[in-house]
């Protein structure tokens, strides 16, 4: 079996959320894969200055080689029985891209804070959204919120 993680590098409680991942994937023998959406800020070709649109290049670059070598450690500390790989999409219609890309997958996990009333309703839900359009089997992951 072949399970999908849909991450938030940004998330306090990534910690907890990967510990709830690695004991539903250990508990149905499934291989763990990591999925981050890369949110794509500018797009350099609309930047007519060329210095500034080689600096937001090199920016860029950095910034997503910080995010796949995060990645890699979280995968690294996947237990070696369930060690899948990094998926890194970039793109701005987040719950599309994770739909997407576990199409070819057996389960999806995903986290949520868990938001109600106004939170909810300014922030939205993406894992909300996913479910909705999810083709796969998706658990959503509700952890503690960090303080």
């Amino acid at each position: 079996m072949r399970a999908l993680l849909a991450l938030d590098l940004l998330d306090p409680n990534l910690e907890p959320l990967m510990a709830e991942a690695i004991r539903h994937a250990t508990q149905m023998d499934a291989t763990l894969d990591l999925l981050y959406i890369e949110p794509v800020a500018y797009l350099v070709g609309y930047i007519s200055d060329p210095s500034v649109a080689h600096m937001l290049e090199l920016e860029t670059q950095a910034l997503h080689k910080a995010h796949k070598d995060r990645l890699d450690e979280w995968l690294e500390s996947l237990p070696e029985a369930i060690r899948g790989k990094v998926v890194i999409e970039q793109g701005g219609a987040t719950e599309l891209l994770i739909v997407e890309a576990a199409s070819s997958y057996d389960m999806l996990f995903i986290g949520t804070h868990g938001r109600t009333g106004l939170k909810h309703f300014m922030l939205g839900s993406v894992a909300e959204r996913v479910i909705r359009k999810a083709t796969v089997p998706t658990l959503v992951l509700r952890v503690n919120q960090a303080d």
